[in-house]
C-alpha cells in the first residue's frame, strides 16, 4: 500500500474521531497485516468521540426535563382558557347549567391531558415514573373524582371550596411540580433550574383561569409574581422534603384563606 493510501486512512480516521479499538477493527479488516501493524503503530491524534457523546446525550437530557417543567403547565393554561371560550357559547337549560357544562368540561380535558402527560413521561422520562408510578395515578384518579363530584354541587361558595381546596391542589401539583421528583435526582442545580422554569409556567398558566387579567395590564406582572413566588416557595419546601402530598396541603390551605379572606 503507497504512501497516499495511508495518508488517507489517516485523515479519514481523524476526521470521524474514531476510538482506537474502532480503529484497529476498521484497520485489520480492511488491509494486509503487516500494513495494519505500520499503521497500528504510528502514533496520530484523535477525538474522543466518548466524551462527545456523552456530552451531547447529556445537553438532550437537561433539554428534555426543562421543556417538560415549563410546557405541560402552558398547555393546560390554554386548554382551560379554550374550555372558557367553550362555556360561553353554550346556550344553558334547565338540565345543562353553567355548573354542569363547566364541570364536564373541566373532565373532559383532564381525561385527554393527565394521561398523556403520563405517556410522554414514560416516553422521555422513564426513571421518573417508574419510581413514581403510583403517586401519578393516585392524583390523577382523585383529580378525576373530585373533578366528578363538582357535578353534583350548586352553589358559588361551596364550587369556590371544591376547586380551590381539592380540584386545583390536586391536578395543578401533579401538572407543575411532579417533575420535580427527577429534578431533585439530578442535583442541585438542575433542580434550581426546573424550579424557575415550573413556577413561572405555574404563574403563566393561571392568566388561563381567568384571561380577563391579561386587559388588566399595570396588575399582570403583580399577578404574575405572586403566583411565580408561590410556586417557588413550594419548590423549596420539596427540596427539603420531598413530598407531592405535603405540597398538596400547603396548596389547599393557602388556596382556602384566599377563599375566606375574600
Amino acid at each position: 500500500m503507497n504512501d497516499k493510501v495511508q495518508n488517507k486512512i489517516l485523515t479519514a480516521y481523524n476526521c470521524i474521531g474514531a476510538t482506537n479499538l474502532l480503529a484497529r477493527l476498521v484497520i485489520k479488516a480492511c488491509i494486509s497485516n503487516n500494513t495494519a501493524n505500520l499503521l497500528l503503530n504510528l502514533k496520530f491524534k484523535t477525538i474522543n468521540i466518548h466524551k462527545f457523546i456523552y456530552a451531547m446525550i447529556t445537553i438532550k437530557k437537561h433539554t428534555t426535563i426543562i421543556l417538560l417543567s415549563l410546557l405541560p403547565c402552558i398547555l393546560w393554561g390554554l386548554l382551560s382558557y379554550i374550555s372558557i371560550i367553550l362555556n360561553d357559547t353554550i346556550t344553558y337549560t334547565a338540565f345543562l347549567t353553567e355548573y354542569s357544562v363547566y364541570r364536564l368540561l373541566y373532565l373532559l380535558r383532564a381525561l385527554a391531558f393527565l394521561p398523556m402527560l403520563m405517556h410522554i413521561y414514560k416516553k422521555y422520562l422513564p426513571r421518573l415514573l417508574y419510581s413514581y408510578q403510583n403517586v401519578y395515578r393516585t392524583y390523577s384518579i382523585l383529580s378525576l373524582i373530585s373533578i366528578f363530584c363538582g357535578l353534583f354541587v350548586k352553589t358559588n361558595f361551596w364550587n369556590y371550596i371544591l376547586d380551590g381546596c381539592l380540584v386545583s391542589p390536586l391536578i395543578e401539583e401533579l401538572i407543575a411540580r411532579f417533575i420535580l421528583y427527577e429534578a431533585r435526582y439530578r442535583g442541585f442545580k438542575m433542580y434550581i433550574l426546573v424550579a424557575i422554569t415550573t413556577s413561572l409556567s405555574f404563574g403563566l398558566m393561571h392568566f388561563g383561569y381567568e384571561p380577563s387579567a391579561l386587559l388588566d395590564t399595570p396588575n399582570i406582572i403583580p399577578k404574575l409574581s405572586l403566583h411565580v413566588g408561590f410556586g417557588l416557595m413550594l419548590c423549596g419546601v420539596f427540596w427539603f422534603k420531598p413530598s407531592l402530598s405535603l405540597l398538596t396541603i400547603l396548596h389547599s390551605l393557602t388556596n382556602l384563606y384566599l377563599i375566606l379572606l375574600n
